[in-house]
């Protein structure tokens, strides 16, 4: 297994809580629109794992990972998609 590979199914099977600010430091929340799309799956074709496996690869082997941003008709965060950072510039 090649040391980006390993590296990269590490960070993504790390846990990634969510956070909301308070005046006086900070809180873990699951009841927020945000959580199931970075928690569980962040597209239909993609397991939250799998997206911070393909995110972190991509950091490793290009030095930048994007995602396209899906939104709703009200401005809400629907999907998130990796883009290869060969296509952004």
């Amino acid at each position: 297994m090649p040391v980006s590979e390993s590296i990269a199914e590490t960070v993504a099977s790390l846990p990634l809580p969510l956070y909301r600010r308070l005046d006086r430091g900070k809180e873990k929340v699951t009841a927020h629109p945000l959580y199931s799309i970075l928690h569980d799956m962040p597209n239909p074709e993609m397991t939250s794992f799998t997206f911070r496996e393909v995110l972190m690869t991509q950091l490793l082997l290009w030095g930048n990972a994007y995602a396209q941003i899906v939104r709703g008709k009200g401005g809400q965060v629907l999907e998130l998609w990796p883009l290869s950072p060969v296509f952004v510039n």
